[in-house]
């Protein structure tokens, strides 16, 4: 059992670790890696479905490549029951035993959880839906020729700890924080408004920052200041 455990988180491992930031190679290395669980002695066929859509923060659908979603079992916290990926419009389907179960969402470029819904109980033959939000990135092409600069800085809360997998907006182009609330893009020149954004117990909290010069071929410093929600 160890080794079938092992095997998959190895797998996942190496897809990030070779640059599998394509949508066909991300595809290709996690679009099947499903698994029925095979920790219950006392499952005994019967199934339930969890179903769900995936938008951005703006409750749009915009993300190019698929998004993986995984299903936790509360009886087995450390074990992926499921991974699966969103279709083209954002959406998912998992069949799973009845139970108690948590759905995790994960952003590919630096494998941070985003956001969870936990405590989805499943009886048989019973379909319950969810709705969970997810950051975008969108970043200026690297074949881009005009005038560009570098924005970067760091995303903590009013406290002074960092924000992980928060958004970050400057015009038209998005990013996201890395695990220490630390951020870096390129801009075309010009003067930006720079907002933070992320969900809080299904609220959408942010922070702007206005008048931000991008010189060409130089760094601009911005740190943002989240509120933290009680």
């Amino acid at each position: 059992m160890k080794k079938i455990i092992s095997s998959i988180y190895l797998t996942i491992y190496f897809a990030f670790l070779i640059g599998l930031t394509s949508c066909d190679n991300f595809d290709r290395f996690l679009g099947n890696l499903k698994r029925e669980n095979p920790l219950d002695p006392k499952y005994d066929g019967l199934k339930g479905i969890i179903s769900g859509t995936i938008n951005n923060l703006s409750g749009e659908f915009k993300h190019e490549c698929p998004i993986q979603v995984v299903i936790r079992d509360y009886r087995y916290p450390d074990f992926p029951f499921n991974l699966s990926l969103t279709s083209n419009n954002g959406t998912f389907i998992s069949q799973v035993p009845p139970g108690n179960y948590k759905v995790i969402i994960t952003e590919n470029i630096y494998g941070i959880n985003i956001q969870n819904i936990g405590n989805i109980n499943i009886n048989s033959n019973e379909m319950k839906e969810i709705e969970l939000k997810l950051p975008m990135v969108k970043l200026l092409p690297s074949n881009y020729s005009g005038e560009i600069g570098i924005l970067s800085g760091k995303v903590t809360y009013v406290g002074g700890l960092e924000v992980a997998g928060a958004e970050i907006s400057a015009g038209s182009w998005l990013n996201i924080t890395d695990s220490n609330g630390n951020y870096s893009m390129n801009l075309p020149v010009g003067i930006y408004e720079i907002t933070a954004r992320e969900i809080q117990n299904g609220n959408i909290v942010s922070t702007s920052i206005n008048n931000i010069n991008i010189n060409i071929n130089q760094t601009t410093i911005a740190n943002l200041a989240l509120p933290l929600l009680q």
